[in-house]
């Protein structure tokens, strides 16, 4: 089954930003030199402008000043991924686990590099050991619940979009670059169309639905009734534009 490099960059995309709103002003600061924050600042702004070069020698020297600093080695670990290291990401991002267990992003970002680099199996399990300690935490539902539709588990994969619609009915929307309509698993696309339709009405949404629909139509989905007898549906099934699929 073909991969496709995706989870990753929703993590740099969307905690990035999350994380510079965190930063603390504390750290150390040699004698006229540059501050840990300043560096951390620095490596961040360059993963966000994609200098990841300059990123890692910012985030390495924000990690030599403050060797305790899980951000700077979570960051430090995106860069190396973005530069296909991939052993180096891995060993920042299992560094910034041990120093904080607790950091949900670093295990987002491990569970995507182990998926990338064909450790499928071990991606599931960091991603729902994850969830398991981090139940509320998005992007660990976003990044499982599609490696496992790239594994052919339909069911349990748009569980995991479910509650991230639950959680946060924007994401999806955010991260639509990176959703799995094109994937290669085994799953016919007609289904992933209807599925993603139908995820979108259980929230209410009528554009997106009708978008997934309309998707759906074209790729030959022709199993209509199931609109009628899924209570997903039943928010939006009266709606003339949905109606015409069915009646």
């Amino acid at each position: 089954m073909k991969r496709m490099a995706w989870g990753i960059f929703v993590i740099v995309f969307f905690l990035f930003h999350c994380a510079t709103s965190r930063i603390s002003v504390s750290g150390s600061k040699p004698t006229g030199g540059e501050s840990y924050i300043s560096c951390l600042a620095r490596g961040m702004r360059s993963l966000e402008n994609k200098k990841y070069d300059e990123a890692i020698s910012a985030l390495q020297q924000a990690s030599m000043l403050k060797p305790d600093s899980d951000k700077a080695y979570n960051f430090l670990g995106i860069g190396y991924f973005m530069k296909k290291n991939f052993a180096e990401a891995s060993k920042c991002f299992q560094k910034a686990l041990t120093i904080n267990p607790a950091y949900a992003a670093a295990v987002c970002n491990l569970g995507n590099l182990q998926f990338e680099t064909g450790e499928v199996d071990a991606a599931v399990a960091t991603l729902s050991k994850g969830i398991a300690e981090f139940a509320d935490y998005v992007a660990l539902h976003f990044s499982l619940g599609n490696i496992l539709l790239h594994r052919g588990e339909i069911d349990e994969g748009f569980a995991h979009l479910a509650r991230v619609m639950e959680l946060d009915p924007g994401y999806l929307g955010r991260a639509k670059s990176f959703s799995l309509e094109t994937s290669a698993s085994d799953i016919p696309r007609t289904e992933i169309f209807f599925r993603y339709a139908r995820l979108y009405a259980s929230v209410g949404n009528l554009g997106k639905t009708l978008e997934y629909l309309g998707k759906a139509k074209e790729s030959g989905f022709n199993d209509w009734k199931r609109i009628r007898q899924d209570d997903a549906f039943a928010a939006l099934r009266e709606n003339p534009q949905v109606k015409k699929y069915f009646e």
